[in-house]
């Protein structure tokens, strides 16, 4: 996953920039954290945790959507495609699911 991530967060640290990524239509949030989780880990693959930082903004056009993003929240049927190794460095473990670690926060606009 990261042809596309790499190339990005290696210019931010050469020209010493932030990057900022939106995430438009997030619905239930799952877009911009699977976003998040994929940026996070190519910066730790190559590097770059210190040296880039990285913004991710989720916007959606129902209020509602925007709610239910913005508890970070997802039961297990929600999270079923992503690796027990991804849940447990991203995710705590609650009731019935999982919420996201504050490592991952997104800012919802």
């Amino acid at each position: 996953m990261d042809c596309w991530t790499a190339p990005i967060l290696e210019k931010a640290q050469k020209n010493n920039r932030a990057v900022k990524i939106w995430s438009a239509g997030c619905s239930s949030g799952a877009e911009p954290y699977t976003l998040a989780i994929i940026v996070l880990d190519t910066m730790q693959k190559r590097g770059h945790e210190q040296n880039v930082t990285v913004t991710i903004f989720a916007s959606d056009i129902d209020d509602k959507s925007l709610k239910t993003a913005m508890k970070e929240e997802y039961s297990d049927e929600q999270v079923k495609g992503i690796s027990s190794a991804r849940l447990k460095k991203y995710f705590d473990r609650i009731d019935g699911g999982y919420r996201a670690k504050d490592s991952i926060k997104i800012d919802p606009i």
